[in-house]
């Protein structure tokens, strides 16, 4: 075997960074001498030699972080920017008239001043500014500054050089006291001077923020030629002082019930007491600097005092249902000085039915190009016992925005006990899709499948009282279990009751289209429903025409929002995609879950999800999922056990890692009584080997993964059935670990659905967070055929990237210590269309946060990758769920991977580059045959300014890959 090693050296070149180096007062009562002869970091380096401006400046030029101007003919000088040439760089010069622009004026023997040569067009008008940065670590209130002007007065000319400060760098307050104007009458050729000083009161400069220092000159009066002027020995001290007290954040006034009102805030950043108080009025009086106020007392001007003390948050109780009450916080520091204080107010619930639930969220995918997606709904259902009249209860539906700011509909009409009340987005596109009108459309019920819906009473988001949610506040739902992108949420007819807290078990998510047939599946004006199979008309389970509500044929098929019980009439087969809430399978009736959708070109596999028991009367026969070449079913199970048959196809003459989707399956579940042969292997952690199982009767516990070979003789695949108990919880395995380099676990997805690996309550406990899946056709070489593939828990993964486990997919999870365990959660469960099942399912990897480069290596027969990434959770050492070790195989002519101390990696990740920083990345190559080999860099997530040398440590070659990133060896 060939090995080669080679060397990155990513370095990040300092491009576009804001990485300010100004004046840094650091403490208070020092004073700060620029006097252009010495070096003050982040104004000067060196002894000023007129060169010009760098924000890394180099010896005799000016900090362009600290410096900016106006005013020369060649341009303005904007803070951080670089000009070395022309009116910004006119050198050193002892004095006279010369051309327009910035010098080095050497007004005295060693002493060189910031010289300001005003000409025609340069500095007429002008400004210099001087940008300062408070860094004592408190409030700067004064500034005391002086400064020197050098004039040199041979020209018949007068010239202003005044002063005024900012904080903001917009507004500015001039110092008419210290305004400077030369002489018209020139005096003769030497430099002269005037002293500059002044305290600036009244400052309220905070910690880490900028002040700014403008000098200013223009024409005044004569001709010709204009003097020249000199800044020179700029003092600056700061002195610290109290500001202004700051108030609370985050006051929020919540009525909880017709008599309480809950009252939160944050205190402010030095930890101040808070005084609240309450009116049935929006008047309050101001509290008294240096007056305490004891709870009761009344403020003059209005105000009763609620509390007052450390607390962040109080409940004010006994109100008046349907009252509106004001609130008003103020903050309190030592010397007893209050802040301006903040306000909300609240309305205390009156007696109404606050029984209503968002029942159902749809955001159907429109897979036509470029036809936007307009069918959007939101569903409410109300589960009280009377009827909601929205003109005289105030209700809102409002939306979170990707975790942002909020769109509020208000909403109107009736809702009676029982009923359903539904919100479009768009009203014609909805009675197009659903052929009836919705009761209100608004385009705020614009909700992309990240976005929350939450159901206010007595006002919006902002003053109403929280009923019922969709999501989360303030998080975005992409790859959260509420993703609803191209889905629908149904909530399960077993919830009842409102919950100010999204929970997921409340839930079925499942995808949806509005393209025939599957616009049947979603289900808007319609929930809370029991129904009977009668296969009055066929065997399709989407058909509502097989189903009967109790009053004859049912409006829709089944969703979530449904209680079903399949008669004995004929088998029910779910050809696309089904959900239901607890479903009773009476003796000698049974429900198949199709392999492949009908039509094929559906994006989504056959499955069914039941968001409670099932109740099979019939046996393993009475509940079937298929697998084909094409294919597989998939079944979630919301509840308890049931029996069912689930079929594993697999191909012939390749290798496959298998485990068992039922908890009582055994090696007999596989066998073709040897027509064909097939061979089952379970793997050894602690040597690394596969053995060979004979006995049928050996278990296949689940949770675990076998090997498993189809023999070639007689050119047959098989399809094995799995017939026994389903389980719907969360299954927790221990792990082997012999020490380094063992570790390595071959389990398996215990569910007859897909696991989504990125997502649910998954529990690691001395585990490394990524899985490896064996894939036959990664690549083309060896006998088997194929390559493991990775995914780690952050995203990143190598190709064909993945994030979901097939059914009865094995896997390996590697385990770094003992007492090792891997709890596979329920949650993770879902639907989708496989690829073959050992394939996974190619999502991309966009949502990777983090900077990456792939370097990859290939030849006529073979390929590998190698990942280096980098983000703020990025160390040297091993950072679990973001590193990820190298899994090798001995059929592979090509191996590429970063060598540690205890692993090899095929995942390195870093923290982020800093500016100029340099870091060498080893990677390692080997190779079992000769001939040619290309390497090759992926640098689309990386930014441009990171420059990736390649360095061939055996021929001592380098090569710029960002120039050309394909080395051939």
């Amino acid at each position: 075997m060939m090995k080669r090693l080679f060397v990155l050296v990513l370095l990040l070149s300092f491009l576009g960074f804001n990485s300010y180096a100004q004046l840094s007062i650091t403490s208070s009562g020092t004073n700060y001498l620029i006097d252009f002869d010495n070096t003050l970091t982040g104004v000067n380096d060196g002894q000023y030699s007129g060169s010009g401006f760098q924000p890394t400046p180099t010896s005799g030029q000016l900090d362009s972080d600290a410096w900016a101007a106006t005013g020369l003919s060649d341009g303005p000088l904007g803070f951080g920017n670089t000009e070395t040439s022309g009116d910004f760089a006119r050198g050193q010069y002892a004095g006279g008239v010369s051309t327009g622009g910035f010098w080095a004026f050497t007004v005295a023997t060693g002493n060189n001043a910031f010289g300001i040569q005003p000409a025609g067009s340069d500095w007429t008008p002008g400004t210099v500014t001087l940008r300062i940065e408070n860094n004592t670590g408190g409030i700067i209130s004064s500034l005391s500054l002086s400064y020197r002007i050098y004039y040199y007065n041979d020209q018949a000319r007068a010239n202003s050089f005044n002063f005024s400060h900012s904080s903001d760098d917009v507004s500015y307050t001039s110092e008419t006291s210290l305004n400077f104007t030369s002489p018209e009458a020139a005096s003769g050729s030497s430099w002269q001077y005037v002293d500059r000083n002044i305290t600036i009161a009244g400052l309220n400069i905070g910690n880490g923020s900028y002040y700014y220092l403008k000098w200013s000159g223009n024409d005044v009066s004569g001709s010709l030629n204009r003097d020249e002027f000199g800044l020179d020995d700029i003092t600056i001290s700061a002195e610290n002082g109290s500001s202004t007290v700051a108030n609370p954040s985050n006051f929020t006034a919540t009525a909880v019930s017709t008599t309480q009102i809950d009252l939160s805030w944050l205190l402010n950043g030095n930890g101040d007491d808070v005084m609240l108080a309450y009116s049935t009025t929006s008047s309050f009086g101001t509290p008294v600097d240096g007056t305490s106020y004891i709870i009761g007392s009344s403020l003059s001007g209005g105000g009763e005092i609620l509390s007052n003390g450390n607390a962040t948050s109080f409940n004010h109780t006994g109100l008046t249902p349907g009252t509106h009450y004001y609130y008003k916080a103020w903050s309190v520091d030592g010397s007893t000085i209050y802040s301006s204080g903040v306000t909300d107010d609240a309305t205390t619930l009156t007696v109404v039915n606050t029984d209503l639930i968002i029942s159902e969220v749809a955001d159907p995918r429109n897979p036509g190009v470029g036809v936007p997606d307009n069918e959007k709904f939101v569903e409410i259902y109300n589960a009280g016992t009377s009827g909601v009249d929205f003109s005289t209860s105030t209700w809102y539906l409002s939306r979170q925005v990707n975790a942002g700011s909020w769109e509020n509909v208000q909403l109107t009409g009736v809702v009676n006990s029982g009923e359903t009340y539904v919100i479009a987005y768009n009203s014609t596109a909805f009675n197009n899709a659903y052929g009836f009108n919705a009761d209100q459309a608004d385009n705020n019920i614009s909700g992309n499948g990240n976005d929350v819906y939450a159901l206010y009473y007595g006002g919006d988001q902002s003053s109403g009282v929280l009923i019922d949610i969709y999501g989360e506040i303030d998080v975005n739902g992409y790859h959260t279990l509420w993703d609803y992108t191209d889905r629908k949420a149904v909530r399960k007819k077993s919830i009842t009751s409102p919950n100010t807290s999204w929970t997921a078990s409340e839930w079925v998510i499942i995808p949806a289209d509005i393209d025939p047939p599957n616009i049947n599946e979603l289900t808007p004006k319609w929930h809370y429903k029991t129904l009977t199979w009668t296969g009055n008309k066929s065997s399709d389970w989407a058909d509502p025409s097989n189903w009967d509500d109790g009053s004859g044929n049912s409006t829709y098929a089944p969703d979530a929002g449904c209680n079903i019980t399949v008669s004995a009439s004929g088998n029910a087969i779910v050809y696309r995609r089904a959900s239901c809430n607890k479903m009773t399978i009476e003796s000698g009736a049974s429900v198949t879950i199709n392999s492949q959708p009908t039509p094929s070109s559906d994006t989504t596999a056959c499955f069914l999800v039941t968001g409670d028991q099932v109740t099979n009367n019939t046996g393993t026969t009475g509940l079937i999922v298929k697998s084909d070449a094409n294919g597989d079913g998939a079944f979630i199970l919301g509840a308890n056990t049931t029996t069912a048959t689930i079929e594993r196809y697999l191909s012939d003459d390749m290798s496959h890692f298998i485990s068992a989707p039922i908890t009582d399956a055994t090696a007999d579940n596989l066998f073709q009584d040897h027509n064909p042969e097939v061979y089952l292997y379970e793997y050894h952690e602690d040597d690394s080997t596969y053995y060979y199982l004979v006995p049928t009767i050996t278990p296949m516990p689940s949770g675990k993964g076998f090997a498993t070979w189809v023999d070639d003789a007689t050119g047959n695949y098989i399809t094995a059935n799995f017939d026994g108990t389903l389980m719907s919880s969360d299954l927790t395995l221990s792990l082997d670990y012999s020490g380094i380099p063992w570790g390595w676990n071959l389990v398996g997805n215990p569910y007859p659905c897909p696991l989504n690996w990125r997502t649910g309550s998954w529990e690691f406990n001395n585990v490394e967070q990524t899985v490896w899946i064996w894939n036959p056709s990664a690549n083309t070489s060896g006998d088997p055929d194929g390559r493991w593939v990775w995914k780690t828990k952050a995203g990143a993964g190598s190709v064909p990237t993945f994030s979901t486990i097939p059914t009865s997919q094995a896997f390996f999870i590697r385990s770094t210590g003992t007492g090792a365990s891997l709890t596979i959660p329920a949650d993770a469960r879902t639907v989708h269309k496989d690829q073959l099942y050992y394939k996974g399912r190619d999502e991309g990897i966009s949502d990777y946060p983090a900077d990456y480069v792939i370097v990859k290596v290939s030849n006529e027969q073979d390929e590998d990758e190698v990942w280096i990434s980098f983000n703020e959770y990025g160390t040297e050492g091993f950072d679990n769920g973001w590193d990820a070790t190298k899994m090798f195989n001995s059929y592979n002519t090509v191996s590429l991977y970063v060598p540690k101390e205890t692993r090899d990696q095929c995942l390195e990740h870093l923290p982020p580059l800093e500016p100029e920083e340099e870091r060498i990345v080893a990677v390692n190559f080997e190779t079992t045959i000769d001939g040619e080999h290309t390497l090759a860099l992926d640098m689309t997530h990386l930014p441009d300014v990171v420059e990736i040398t390649l360095e061939d440590l055996k021929y001592n070659q380098m090569q710029s890959m960002r120039y050309d990133s394909v080395y051939t060896f």
